[in-house]
């Protein structure tokens, strides 16, 4: 062919893949649109029952990879076995093997920050693979056992059944959790610790064979992850001029109209000047040491939503909101008082920051809503979106900011900072809507009450109600709108169902790593002594 000839099919190609390409889009992406509203309806918001799971979120699509998880495991412990002998081997081979990533850690680490792991599925991934490795283990030692009697004057018999009685003691462990966290930290790492040694003395083979090799590999993992820790943490905390981060625990009160200051006895703001600052995002935590607060501080790491920053004098601070509760937090808040000022500063050891942030600022109305200390988690984002629209660099038109507490007094928490935020917002796109389920501080103020404390700021004395006030916020909101969630389970519960029932896909939902948990906050010196 000639010259002419190449040229008018290469044009004719152009113009044919165009078309193709166009058609191609325009069937994909009705496809694509519908099939992400179908996702989110029927899979990713609607919550599995209650008495189904424990408290928090599990969606119908956290059941459905849960079980493929679970199909793929019954697939490898069933598939190319042909006799007991043989399942003996492949379930105590797959139990090894599905322990090796949990040798990252139960707790927030680089490498799965880096990943882009929320905190909240990172954990969950750490309890199924756990889970699942104990069941597997248990299964192959109750075979083991039933179809010989060990030989208890074998070595590695007797590190089986030491395994086996471990893998039974991890669980019940969790008891724990919830009541003594700092006690279930140092057993179940423990316990973790006496599984890695008890399986390798328990497997004949070498290091370098299969199943000792995946031990092996447990054991490197644990070593580079303690290694990288440990560098990170003394990055962080050492700096030029300030060897630690230092501590200052500040009192909250609660100011009256009449002048009157009421201390808050459950909660204090740590205000931590930092030895080595970082670029602060919203949705960032990092785990604190206080090594003075008591005798076995100095080996516990806590996590906390940092709720703002600061620079003053040099230095950059951060500031946290601790709730009192029992063992770390308590003893915290027996040195309030310690300041800057008069040298009594607590040596703060920090680990992270760690977090991953919300895509908020694409959306032209943001909703946001917190229970009780969720406000924690939520003040950065206002802040960040704030400061992004007066540099023009977010799409967002519109706030509002909607905080149910347990008590009046509660408000105090960050009562100063939401007067600093509504300052920023000089083009007043930022609203906050406070409601006090009880406790109220007036005798006189009766359930339903309504009081404006400014030009965009009120409270309601009474719950908030969820579906009229995203109604409301639905008919006047500008572009596209995002709900974030930083509450209760039952609130959770609530606003998910209705974004559910939305057939819009300009309307989104998001959930912070953490929630606030059961349990009132906000009471005056008064009532903490009654």
């Amino acid at each position: 062919m000639d010259t002419a000839s190449w040229y008018a099919i290469s044009l004719g190609s152009l113009i044919v893949v165009s078309i193709f390409t166009y058609v191609l889009l325009s069937i994909i992406f009705p496809i694509q649109r519908r099939g992400k509203i179908l996702f989110l309806r029927y899979l990713a918001y609607p919550q599995v029952p209650k008495y189904l799971r424990r408290s928090g979120e599990t969606s119908w699509f956290d059941i459905i990879v849960l079980s493929m998880f679970l199909g793929a495991n019954a697939i490898v412990l069933s598939v190319g076995v042909s006799d007991i002998a043989g399942f003996i081997k492949r379930s105590g081979l797959i139990s090894i093997i599905n322990l090796v990533p949990l040798f990252l850690g139960g707790q927030m680490n680089i490498i799965a920050s880096k990943c882009g792991l929320g905190l909240r599925t990172y954990t969950r991934i750490h309890r199924w693979l756990g889970n699942i490795a104990i069941v597997e283990g248990l299964l192959h030692a109750i075979v083991s056992i039933s179809k010989k009697t060990p030989d208890l004057n074998l070595r590695t018999n007797v590190a089986g059944l030491v395994a086996a009685s471990v893998f039974l003691a991890i669980p019940v462990s969790s008891i724990l959790r919830q009541r003594l966290y700092e006690a279930f930290q140092a057993v179940h790492f423990t316990l973790s610790l006496v599984v890695l040694i008890t399986l390798y003395l328990h497997i004949p083979n070498r290091i370098t064979v299969p199943p000792a090799a995946y031990l092996l590999a447990s054991s490197c993992l644990l070593v580079f992850i303690g290694c990288i820790r440990f560098v990170l943490v003394i990055y962080r905390n050492t700096g030029p001029g300030q060897f630690l981060n230092r501590s200052s625990v500040q009192l909250i009160t609660f100011k009256t109209s009449t002048g009157e200051s009421i201390s808050v006895s459950d909660a204090i703001h740590l205000h931590i000047r930092l030895s080595r600052g970082w670029k602060h995002r919203a949705g960032q935590y990092v785990y604190i040491c206080m090594p003075g607060v008591s005798l076995t501080s100095f080996s516990q790491l806590h996590p906390f939503y940092i709720s703002w920053w600061y620079h003053d004098s040099g230095y950059d601070y951060a500031v946290i909101i601790l709730q009192k509760q029992k063992g770390f937090t308590d003893r915290v808040f027996s040195h309030r008082g310690s300041d800057f000022k008069n040298g009594s500063a607590l040596a703060t050891v920090l680990e992270g920051p760690y977090g991953k942030e919300l895509n908020l600022d694409s959306y032209g109305t943001v909703l946001l809503f917190a229970t009780g200390i969720g406000i924690a988690g939520q003040l950065p984002y206002v802040t960040e979106l704030l400061e992004g629209y007066n540099n023009y660099e977010v799409r967002t038109r519109r706030i509002a900011l909607f905080w149910q507490v347990d008590s009046e007094i509660q408000t105090a928490l960050v009562a100063d900072r939401m007067q600093q935020l509504l300052k920023q917002d000089t083009d007043r796109i930022l609203d906050i809507h406070i409601h006090v389920m009880g406790n109220f501080l007036s005798r006189v103020t009766d359930q339903g009450d309504y009081v404006q404390l400014g030009e965009r700021i009120d409270m309601t004395y009474g719950p908030l109600q969820v579906r009229d006030v995203i109604e409301k916020e639905m008919r006047q909101r500008k572009g596209r709108t995002v709900i974030s969630v930083c509450t209760d389970d039952r609130m959770s519960d609530a606003i998910r169902s209705l974004v559910q029932s939305m057939t819009d896909d300009t309307i989104s939902l998001q959930e912070l790593d953490f929630c606030p948990g059961p349990g009132v906050l906000g009471r005056t010196e008064s009532q903490a002594a009654a």
